[in-house]
């Protein structure tokens, strides 16, 4: 059964050939239509193909260097350092709905359909209390290890290395690559297509047997911590806020605010309102000196070329719906987060961007779609869904 799914999580990829209909032509004219598309062609394929669009300079905010920890680097690359991985905890991630995980590459174009890819880290410990399927990786480094409910199915697209026990006595599990764990496991089902490494003297007990194992291995399992979390890691966003408000553009929220000029950097004065919609026609950054508080929905929409990253130096409480930049052909929205507490969002929603708050807990009372990255200190979904189509695109920090 579940190498069944496995193979019909596989993405299929479908060419699509353009076609041109043109009004019909009078017989008296055909000829010269034909030479002209024929040289249409011939110009065509005889120039250099223009590639993708060139990116984008960053604004000076994301050039910035900032001290980490004993080093210095640049905002865009700490904040990138934290986004190598589609989802990626600091210390736990407990999830109760279903999580779907797969990848894209923005610099190629918007998403439209799932590939392989989108890493899942936690630096501690993870537990599924709903279905899950990663198309990457998964990795958990940490002695509590890896826990699964009774009767789940979990498939692991590529790699798993678990640095603890992997228990889940009912539960089934599928992994497209190898799997390392570094204690005791326990599972009614397990497929590994490669090499199923454990320690020395740790129990393996799968009722269905090993038959669906590659191979077997006795060696050391040492899982790295997966997620940029430690101290020259960090972004200091709490710092970044204050040092920029007092040079900031005043933004009020009444009328509903446009964002215009290009690498501005906005303060929003109202941080607590019943509801935000915010137009972004230039990229630009918002700040928020402390927590954000919104009794309603969040929107923030861009227009196609325009990109917002959004500072806050607080905490986070959405009470509505968060649609961030989802509009067909707009430009995303990175929220950046300093506060340690928690972000909220009450009814979840939709974004497209990313998320970086390693020191805040994310709680979901609601099913979200994410088409970026995300790193927390901690995830809490217990009883709703998770989406996340991992743009690769974000790992990568933007040249000078």
């Amino acid at each position: 059964m579940l190498a069944l799914a496995l193979a019909a999580s596989a993405c299929a990829q479908v060419d699509i050939i353009a076609v041109r209909d043109g009004a019909g032509t009078p017989a008296d004219a055909a000829a010269d239509a034909a030479a002209a598309d024929a040289a249409a062609d011939a110009a065509a394929d005889a120039a250099p193909d223009a590639g993708p669009p060139p990116a984008m300079v960053p604004c000076p905010y994301l050039q910035q260097t900032v001290s980490a920890g004993t080093r210095s680097a640049t905002v865009a690359q700490l904040v990138a350092g934290g986004l190598g991985r589609a989802i990626c905890s600091c210390t736990e991630y407990v999830g109760g709905g279903e999580l779907l995980v797969d990848s894209f590459d923005r610099a190629e174009g918007p998403f439209v359909s799932g590939e392989a890819g989108g890493d899942v880290g936690a630096n501690l410990a993870l537990r599924f209390d709903g279905p899950a399927q990663i198309g990457g990786s998964l990795f958990v480094a940490g002695p509590e290890g890896l826990g699964l409910a009774p009767d789940l199915e979990v498939i692991v697209g590529q790699d798993l290395e678990v640095g603890g026990p992997l228990v889940g006595a009912m539960a089934s599990l599928q992994v497209g690559g190898d799997a390392q764990v570094g204690g005791r496991l326990e599972l009614r089902e397990l497929v590994v297509t490669g090499v199923l490494t454990q320690p020395m003297g740790a129990a393996r007990n799968v009722t269905a047997g090993d038959d669906g194992i590659g191979e077997l291995r006795t060696a050391e399992v040492v899982v790295e911590a997966p997620c940029a979390c430690g101290a020259n890691d960090l972004l200091d966003v709490v710092m970044l806020v204050n040092e920029a408000v007092p040079d900031a553009t005043s933004l009020p929220v009444v009328p509903p605010p446009v964002i215009g000029s290009r690498c501005e950097q906005y303060e929003l004065t109202d941080i607590a309102v019943d509801t935000l919609q915010i137009m972004v026609l230039e990229s630009a950054a918002l700040l928020v000196p402390g927590d954000l508080q919104i009794g309603g929905d969040l929107t923030i929409d861009t227009v196609d070329g325009a990109e917002l990253d959004l500072f806050i130096g607080g905490n986070v409480n959405v009470e509505g719906r968060l649609e961030l930049g989802t509009a067909s052909g707009q430009g995303p929205v990175r929220i950046h987060v300093g506060g340690a507490g928690t972000i909220n969002l009450r009814a979840g929603g939709e974004m497209q961007g990313a998320l970086y708050a390693p020191l805040a807990e994310l709680v979901l009372g609601g099913p979200l779609t994410l088409s970026g990255a995300l790193i927390v200190e901690r995830v809490a979904a217990t009883s709703a869904a998770l989406t996340v189509h991992y743009d690769r695109s974000l790992g990568r920090a933007p040249e000078p």
